[in-house]
Protein backbone atom coordinates (compact mmCIF):
# COMPACT_ATOMS: atom_id res chain seq x y z
CA UNK A 1 0.00 0.00 0.00
CA UNK A 2 1.34 3.41 -0.72
CA UNK A 3 1.84 5.97 2.27
CA UNK A 4 0.28 8.36 0.90
CA UNK A 5 -3.34 6.26 0.92
CA UNK A 6 -2.05 4.72 4.27
CA UNK A 7 -1.85 8.04 5.56
CA UNK A 8 -5.00 9.08 4.16
CA UNK A 9 -6.51 6.39 5.67
CA UNK A 10 -5.33 6.35 9.23
CA UNK A 11 -6.22 9.79 9.28
CA UNK A 12 -9.78 9.60 8.50
CA UNK A 13 -9.86 6.53 10.50
CA UNK A 14 -8.82 8.81 13.71
CA UNK A 15 -11.45 11.29 12.92
CA UNK A 16 -14.09 9.69 13.08
CA UNK A 17 -13.31 7.11 16.48
CA UNK A 18 -11.55 9.81 18.31
CA UNK A 19 -8.93 6.90 18.54
CA UNK A 20 -4.94 8.26 17.87
CA UNK A 21 -3.18 6.42 15.01
CA UNK A 22 0.49 6.29 14.51
CA UNK A 23 2.73 4.45 11.65
CA UNK A 24 6.04 3.11 11.84
CA UNK A 25 9.00 2.04 9.15
CA UNK A 26 11.56 0.19 10.94
CA UNK A 27 12.06 2.11 14.20
CA UNK A 28 10.74 5.46 12.72
CA UNK A 29 7.66 6.72 13.04
CA UNK A 30 6.66 8.38 9.94
CA UNK A 31 2.75 9.76 10.99
CA UNK A 32 0.76 9.94 13.48
CA UNK A 33 -2.57 11.29 13.33
CA UNK A 34 -3.68 15.43 14.34
CA UNK A 35 -4.10 16.45 17.47
CA UNK A 36 -1.81 13.52 19.01
CA UNK A 37 1.59 14.25 18.40
CA UNK A 38 2.48 14.63 22.15
CA UNK A 39 2.24 10.92 22.38
CA UNK A 40 5.21 10.37 20.78
CA UNK A 41 7.37 10.36 23.63
CA UNK A 42 5.04 7.55 24.73
CA UNK A 43 4.66 6.02 22.00
CA UNK A 44 8.33 5.16 21.68
CA UNK A 45 8.59 3.25 25.21
CA UNK A 46 5.35 1.37 23.99
CA UNK A 47 6.33 0.04 20.82
CA UNK A 48 9.00 -1.86 22.34
CA UNK A 49 6.11 -4.17 24.08
CA UNK A 50 3.95 -3.96 21.00
CA UNK A 51 5.52 -6.79 18.70
CA UNK A 52 2.94 -8.10 16.90
CA UNK A 53 3.50 -10.96 14.23
CA UNK A 54 1.79 -11.35 10.57
CA UNK A 55 -1.73 -12.27 10.65
CA UNK A 56 -1.96 -10.87 14.22
CA UNK A 57 -2.11 -7.75 16.27
CA UNK A 58 -0.72 -7.28 19.76
CA UNK A 59 -2.51 -6.03 22.47
CA UNK A 60 -1.59 -3.92 25.91
CA UNK A 61 -4.11 -3.01 28.79
CA UNK A 62 -2.94 -2.20 31.66
CA UNK A 63 -5.22 -2.41 34.63
CA UNK A 64 -8.16 -2.32 32.70
CA UNK A 65 -7.49 1.22 31.95
CA UNK A 66 -4.68 1.98 29.61
CA UNK A 67 -5.08 0.09 26.46
CA UNK A 68 -2.55 0.00 22.86
CA UNK A 69 -2.22 -2.08 19.99
CA UNK A 70 -0.57 -2.71 16.90
CA UNK A 71 -0.57 -5.01 14.24
CA UNK A 72 1.43 -4.69 10.61
CA UNK A 73 0.20 -3.77 6.91
CA UNK A 74 2.73 -4.50 4.68
CA UNK A 75 6.16 -3.45 5.81
CA UNK A 76 4.36 -0.47 8.17
CA UNK A 77 3.78 -1.01 11.87
CA UNK A 78 0.38 0.74 12.67
CA UNK A 79 -0.46 1.30 16.01
CA UNK A 80 -3.60 2.54 17.77
CA UNK A 81 -3.64 4.43 21.07
CA UNK A 82 -3.77 4.77 23.59
CA UNK A 83 -6.73 5.43 24.90
CA UNK A 84 -8.10 5.13 28.48
CA UNK A 85 -11.18 3.16 28.96
CA UNK A 86 -12.26 5.08 32.67
CA UNK A 87 -11.99 8.51 33.76
CA UNK A 88 -8.70 8.44 36.24
CA UNK A 89 -6.88 11.53 37.47
CA UNK A 90 -3.33 13.07 36.20
CA UNK A 91 -1.69 11.49 39.79
CA UNK A 92 -3.29 8.25 39.26
CA UNK A 93 -2.34 7.87 35.46
CA UNK A 94 1.29 8.69 36.22
CA UNK A 95 1.43 5.65 38.95
CA UNK A 96 0.14 3.30 37.08
CA UNK A 97 2.33 4.02 34.35
CA UNK A 98 5.33 4.19 37.07
CA UNK A 99 3.90 0.51 37.99
CA UNK A 100 4.16 -0.79 34.14
CA UNK A 101 8.09 0.75 34.08
CA UNK A 102 7.00 3.27 31.72
CA UNK A 103 8.70 6.68 33.36
CA UNK A 104 6.98 10.18 31.45
CA UNK A 105 8.26 12.96 32.13
CA UNK A 106 6.15 15.44 29.85
CA UNK A 107 3.24 16.15 31.85
CA UNK A 108 1.43 17.49 28.95
CA UNK A 109 0.92 13.65 27.37
CA UNK A 110 -1.00 13.09 31.06
CA UNK A 111 -2.52 15.70 31.12
CA UNK A 112 -4.38 15.24 27.22
CA UNK A 113 -4.57 11.46 28.28
CA UNK A 114 -6.42 12.60 30.87
CA UNK A 115 -8.82 14.95 29.13
CA UNK A 116 -9.79 13.00 26.18
CA UNK A 117 -12.62 11.23 25.88
CA UNK A 118 -12.58 7.89 27.35
CA UNK A 119 -12.85 4.91 24.87
CA UNK A 120 -14.33 1.77 26.37
CA UNK A 121 -12.71 -1.90 25.65
CA UNK A 122 -15.58 -3.09 23.30
CA UNK A 123 -15.20 0.06 21.64
CA UNK A 124 -11.62 0.03 21.06
CA UNK A 125 -11.56 -3.89 20.39
CA UNK A 126 -14.41 -3.39 17.55
CA UNK A 127 -12.31 -0.51 16.05
CA UNK A 128 -9.21 -2.62 16.22
CA UNK A 129 -11.17 -5.34 14.55
CA UNK A 130 -12.73 -3.11 11.82
CA UNK A 131 -9.37 -1.74 10.98
CA UNK A 132 -7.03 -4.52 10.85
CA UNK A 133 -10.05 -6.20 8.51
CA UNK A 134 -10.11 -2.82 6.26
CA UNK A 135 -6.33 -2.90 5.48
CA UNK A 136 -5.11 -6.42 5.76
CA UNK A 137 -8.70 -8.24 4.16
CA UNK A 138 -8.55 -11.01 6.58
CA UNK A 139 -9.58 -11.48 10.03
CA UNK A 140 -7.03 -10.87 13.17
CA UNK A 141 -5.69 -13.57 15.93
CA UNK A 142 -5.04 -11.69 19.09
CA UNK A 143 -1.30 -12.68 19.65
CA UNK A 144 -0.98 -12.22 23.26
CA UNK A 145 -1.19 -10.91 26.21
CA UNK A 146 0.73 -11.56 29.25
CA UNK A 147 -1.84 -13.47 32.31
CA UNK A 148 -2.24 -10.23 34.33
CA UNK A 149 -4.09 -8.41 31.36
CA UNK A 150 -6.17 -11.52 30.51
CA UNK A 151 -7.34 -11.98 33.77
CA UNK A 152 -8.21 -8.10 33.87
CA UNK A 153 -9.73 -9.31 30.23
CA UNK A 154 -12.05 -11.38 31.29
CA UNK A 155 -12.65 -10.04 34.73
CA UNK A 156 -13.83 -6.50 33.13
CA UNK A 157 -15.10 -7.68 29.73
CA UNK A 158 -18.36 -10.50 29.37
CA UNK A 159 -16.58 -13.06 26.72
CA UNK A 160 -19.69 -14.95 24.76
CA UNK A 161 -18.25 -18.05 27.59
CA UNK A 162 -19.78 -15.79 30.08
CA UNK A 163 -23.07 -15.41 28.26
CA UNK A 164 -23.83 -18.84 27.57
CA UNK A 165 -23.49 -19.80 31.31
CA UNK A 166 -26.26 -17.12 32.05
CA UNK A 167 -28.15 -18.62 29.87
CA UNK A 168 -28.19 -22.39 30.22
CA UNK A 169 -29.27 -21.51 33.91
CA UNK A 170 -31.76 -18.85 32.49
CA UNK A 171 -33.27 -20.30 29.69
CA UNK A 172 -37.24 -19.63 29.98
CA UNK A 173 -36.09 -16.31 31.56
CA UNK A 174 -34.00 -15.62 28.66
CA UNK A 175 -36.14 -16.99 25.97
CA UNK A 176 -39.02 -14.32 27.21
CA UNK A 177 -37.25 -10.72 27.71
CA UNK A 178 -35.71 -11.21 24.39
CA UNK A 179 -39.39 -11.79 22.89
CA UNK A 180 -40.62 -8.95 24.58
CA UNK A 181 -37.38 -6.78 23.60
CA UNK A 182 -37.38 -7.89 19.77
CA UNK A 183 -41.03 -7.35 19.59
CA UNK A 184 -41.22 -4.18 21.28
CA UNK A 185 -43.43 -5.33 23.79
CA UNK A 186 -43.02 -2.28 26.36
CA UNK A 187 -46.16 -2.92 28.47
CA UNK A 188 -45.55 -6.75 28.72
CA UNK A 189 -41.56 -6.27 29.57
CA UNK A 190 -42.57 -3.74 32.32
CA UNK A 191 -45.62 -6.74 33.76
CA UNK A 192 -42.45 -9.14 33.43
CA UNK A 193 -39.83 -7.34 35.66
CA UNK A 194 -41.76 -6.06 38.25
CA UNK A 195 -42.80 -10.38 38.51
CA UNK A 196 -39.48 -12.04 37.74
CA UNK A 197 -37.63 -13.53 40.23
CA UNK A 198 -33.32 -13.44 40.88
CA UNK A 199 -31.85 -15.18 38.50
CA UNK A 200 -28.65 -17.96 39.50
CA UNK A 201 -26.47 -16.03 36.97
CA UNK A 202 -23.31 -18.49 38.03
CA UNK A 203 -20.18 -17.54 39.57
CA UNK A 204 -19.01 -14.49 37.83
CA UNK A 205 -16.67 -12.74 40.83
CA UNK A 206 -15.69 -13.78 44.07
CA UNK A 207 -16.22 -10.27 44.97
CA UNK A 208 -19.65 -10.09 45.26
CA UNK A 209 -20.11 -6.22 43.84
CA UNK A 210 -18.35 -7.37 40.54
CA UNK A 211 -20.42 -10.61 40.41
CA UNK A 212 -23.56 -8.55 39.90
CA UNK A 213 -21.73 -6.00 37.56
CA UNK A 214 -20.37 -8.65 35.27
CA UNK A 215 -23.92 -10.27 35.48
CA UNK A 216 -25.51 -6.88 33.99
CA UNK A 217 -22.82 -6.57 31.37
CA UNK A 218 -24.03 -9.91 30.24
CA UNK A 219 -27.66 -8.77 30.50
CA UNK A 220 -26.61 -5.54 28.70
CA UNK A 221 -25.15 -7.57 25.51
CA UNK A 222 -28.28 -9.63 25.21
CA UNK A 223 -30.33 -7.08 25.26
CA UNK A 224 -28.75 -5.27 22.73
CA UNK A 225 -28.45 -8.16 20.39
CA UNK A 226 -31.99 -8.98 20.73
CA UNK A 227 -33.12 -4.91 19.81
CA UNK A 228 -30.86 -5.36 17.06
CA UNK A 229 -32.60 -8.20 15.68
CA UNK A 230 -36.02 -6.20 16.90
CA UNK A 231 -34.71 -3.84 14.54
CA UNK A 232 -32.65 -0.79 16.01
CA UNK A 233 -30.12 0.82 14.19
CA UNK A 234 -26.36 -1.35 15.68
CA UNK A 235 -24.57 2.19 15.67
CA UNK A 236 -28.09 3.20 18.25
CA UNK A 237 -27.27 -0.09 20.03
CA UNK A 238 -23.40 -0.15 20.76
CA UNK A 239 -23.81 4.24 21.23
CA UNK A 240 -26.57 3.04 24.26
CA UNK A 241 -24.27 -0.24 25.84
CA UNK A 242 -21.07 1.85 26.11
CA UNK A 243 -23.10 4.63 28.08
CA UNK A 244 -24.80 2.09 30.33
CA UNK A 245 -21.43 0.47 30.67
CA UNK A 246 -20.21 3.36 32.48
CA UNK A 247 -23.13 3.71 34.62
CA UNK A 248 -22.96 -0.34 35.59
CA UNK A 249 -18.42 -0.11 36.11
CA UNK A 250 -19.46 3.11 38.51
CA UNK A 251 -22.49 1.42 40.42
CA UNK A 252 -21.25 0.88 44.22
CA UNK A 253 -24.44 -1.31 45.20
CA UNK A 254 -26.65 -4.13 43.69
CA UNK A 255 -29.99 -2.04 44.19
CA UNK A 256 -28.10 0.66 42.09
CA UNK A 257 -27.42 -1.93 39.54
CA UNK A 258 -31.13 -3.15 39.26
CA UNK A 259 -32.24 0.17 38.93
CA UNK A 260 -30.18 0.37 35.87
CA UNK A 261 -30.82 -3.03 34.12
CA UNK A 262 -34.89 -2.27 34.53
CA UNK A 263 -34.06 1.27 32.39
CA UNK A 264 -31.89 -0.12 29.93
CA UNK A 265 -34.15 -2.85 29.21
CA UNK A 266 -37.18 -0.63 28.96
CA UNK A 267 -35.01 1.75 26.90
CA UNK A 268 -34.17 -0.31 24.38
CA UNK A 269 -37.47 -2.12 23.99
CA UNK A 270 -38.81 1.18 23.86
CA UNK A 271 -36.66 2.47 20.51
CA UNK A 272 -37.82 -0.63 19.09
CA UNK A 273 -41.28 -0.39 19.97
CA UNK A 274 -40.83 3.34 18.02
CA UNK A 275 -38.91 1.73 15.47
CA UNK A 276 -41.60 -0.87 14.36
CA UNK A 277 -44.60 1.58 15.11
CA UNK A 278 -42.59 3.76 12.24
CA UNK A 279 -43.04 0.84 10.02
CA UNK A 280 -46.85 0.73 10.09
CA UNK A 281 -46.58 4.26 8.08
CA UNK A 282 -46.87 4.27 4.40
CA UNK A 283 -43.27 4.46 2.54
CA UNK A 284 -44.15 7.93 1.49
CA UNK A 285 -43.97 8.77 5.35
CA UNK A 286 -41.08 6.45 6.29
CA UNK A 287 -38.94 8.47 3.35
CA UNK A 288 -39.99 11.57 5.21
CA UNK A 289 -38.90 9.96 8.85
CA UNK A 290 -35.62 8.94 7.05
CA UNK A 291 -34.71 12.13 5.46
CA UNK A 292 -35.18 13.88 8.68
CA UNK A 293 -33.48 11.52 11.12
CA UNK A 294 -30.37 11.02 9.19
CA UNK A 295 -30.36 15.00 8.45
CA UNK A 296 -31.72 16.19 12.39
CA UNK A 297 -28.25 18.00 13.14
CA UNK A 298 -29.40 20.34 10.08
CA UNK A 299 -31.41 23.16 10.55
CA UNK A 300 -34.19 21.84 8.02
CA UNK A 301 -37.29 23.35 6.10
CA UNK A 302 -39.82 21.82 5.01
CA UNK A 303 -38.91 23.64 1.54
CA UNK A 304 -35.50 21.77 1.99
CA UNK A 305 -37.10 18.12 2.97
CA UNK A 306 -39.83 18.88 0.08
CA UNK A 307 -37.43 19.11 -2.42
CA UNK A 308 -34.60 16.85 -1.46
CA UNK A 309 -37.26 13.51 -1.00
CA UNK A 310 -39.43 14.88 -4.31
CA UNK A 311 -42.56 15.53 -2.87
CA UNK A 312 -44.79 18.23 -2.99
CA UNK A 313 -44.47 20.67 0.07
CA UNK A 314 -48.14 20.91 0.61
CA UNK A 315 -48.92 17.11 -0.16
CA UNK A 316 -46.13 16.14 1.99
CA UNK A 317 -47.22 18.17 4.73
CA UNK A 318 -51.00 17.16 4.77
CA UNK A 319 -50.47 13.23 4.48
CA UNK A 320 -47.99 13.58 7.10
CA UNK A 321 -50.22 15.02 9.49
CA UNK A 322 -52.75 12.85 8.58
CA UNK A 323 -50.81 9.22 9.33
CA UNK A 324 -48.86 10.61 12.55
CA UNK A 325 -51.12 13.22 14.09
CA UNK A 326 -47.93 15.44 14.11
CA UNK A 327 -46.74 18.16 11.73
CA UNK A 328 -43.52 18.31 10.59
CA UNK A 329 -41.67 20.92 12.42
CA UNK A 330 -42.91 19.27 15.84
CA UNK A 331 -41.65 15.83 14.58
CA UNK A 332 -38.16 17.16 13.89
CA UNK A 333 -38.03 19.08 17.12
CA UNK A 334 -38.96 15.88 19.08
CA UNK A 335 -36.50 13.66 16.85
CA UNK A 336 -33.52 16.90 17.67
CA UNK A 337 -34.34 16.45 21.20
CA UNK A 338 -34.17 12.94 21.24
CA UNK A 339 -30.84 12.75 19.99
CA UNK A 340 -29.45 15.52 22.57
CA UNK A 341 -31.09 13.24 24.98
CA UNK A 342 -28.54 10.64 24.13
CA UNK A 343 -25.93 13.29 23.98
CA UNK A 344 -26.96 14.43 27.52
CA UNK A 345 -26.63 10.92 29.08
CA UNK A 346 -23.98 9.36 27.21
CA UNK A 347 -21.53 12.44 26.28
CA UNK A 348 -19.08 14.73 28.05
CA UNK A 349 -19.72 17.00 25.24
CA UNK A 350 -21.53 20.70 26.98
CA UNK A 351 -25.28 22.05 26.60
CA UNK A 352 -23.75 24.56 23.98
CA UNK A 353 -22.01 22.38 21.83
CA UNK A 354 -25.35 19.86 21.82
CA UNK A 355 -27.29 22.77 20.90
CA UNK A 356 -24.74 24.02 18.06
CA UNK A 357 -24.30 20.19 16.96
CA UNK A 358 -28.55 19.86 16.27
CA UNK A 359 -28.21 23.58 14.70
CA UNK A 360 -30.58 24.92 17.04
CA UNK A 361 -30.79 29.04 16.84
CA UNK A 362 -29.51 29.49 20.23
CA UNK A 363 -28.77 27.82 23.17
CA UNK A 364 -31.50 29.46 25.09
CA UNK A 365 -34.37 28.17 21.93
CA UNK A 366 -32.50 24.53 22.96
CA UNK A 367 -33.31 25.26 25.95
CA UNK A 368 -36.66 26.01 25.41
CA UNK A 369 -37.63 23.26 23.37
CA UNK A 370 -35.80 20.86 25.25
CA UNK A 371 -38.27 21.86 28.59
CA UNK A 372 -41.39 22.03 26.46
CA UNK A 373 -40.46 18.30 25.13
CA UNK A 374 -39.45 16.64 28.50
CA UNK A 375 -40.49 19.15 30.90
CA UNK A 376 -36.86 19.80 32.47
CA UNK A 377 -34.32 21.61 31.32
CA UNK A 378 -31.08 19.64 29.46
CA UNK A 379 -28.93 20.11 32.96
CA UNK A 380 -31.78 18.77 34.82
CA UNK A 381 -32.17 15.47 32.45
CA UNK A 382 -28.74 15.06 32.45
CA UNK A 383 -28.18 15.39 36.29
CA UNK A 384 -31.01 12.85 36.20
CA UNK A 385 -29.19 10.28 34.55
CA UNK A 386 -26.20 10.20 35.39
CA UNK A 387 -26.71 9.52 39.03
Amino acid sequence: MEKRVLFDICSSFSEMTGISVSVYYADDMIFISDSYATYAGLLKDLIKRIQPEKESFSLLYFDQIFITSGFFIDRYLVILGPVLTAHISEAELSSLLKDHQILLQDKKVIRQLTYEKICLYQRFMDSLNFFYKALNHRIPIVQKNDSTEISALVEAHMTEEYEIEWAEYNDEFVDQMQRYIENGMVDELNAFMKEEQPAPYGTLSKNVLRHYKNSCFVLLYIVRKAAEKGGLESTIGLRLAEGYSQRIDAALSANALRDITIELRRDYCTRVYKQKENQSYSPLIRKIIHYIRINNMKKLSLDQIAEDTGISKSYMCAIFKKETGKNIGQYIQEEKIRTAKDLLQFSEYSIMDISDYLSFSSQCYFQNVFKKVTGMTPKQYRTKVKK
